[in-house]
């Protein structure tokens, strides 16, 4: 239990570490075992680490946690789903499909 904690506190060292940086200069690696994260703006990096801290010890809570940020990272890295979702689309970008005349 001890050894999860602290490998939990390392890596939201290294996360905290990496917001110290203007975003310019980061890259993944910047973030360390959660590279996954850079994906965020640094207000849902702050939301990620203020979440993990209050799961504590629960390692149930902290694996499901890291599962829904790391598909949250996955949905956001696809930048079609990123421009829907941060809602920079409008009707107009979409079309209607029809089956094609036989």
């Amino acid at each position: 239990m001890v050894e999860v904690r602290n490998s939990h506190t390392s890596a939201c060292r290294d996360v905290v570490a990496a917001l110290n940086y203007p975003r310019a200069e980061r890259d993944s690696n910047t973030y360390g075992e959660w590279s996954f994260i850079g994906v965020f703006d640094d207000a849902d990096i702050r939301e990620f680490l203020a979440e993990i801290d209050s799961a504590g010890d629960d390692i149930a809570k902290v694996g499901r946690l890291l599962h829904e940020w790391q598909m949250s990272a996955r949905t956001m890295s696809d930048p079609i789903a990123r421009e829907i979702l941060d809602g920079r689309t409008v009707d107009d970008d979409w079309v209607e499909v029809t089956a094609a005349p036989r």
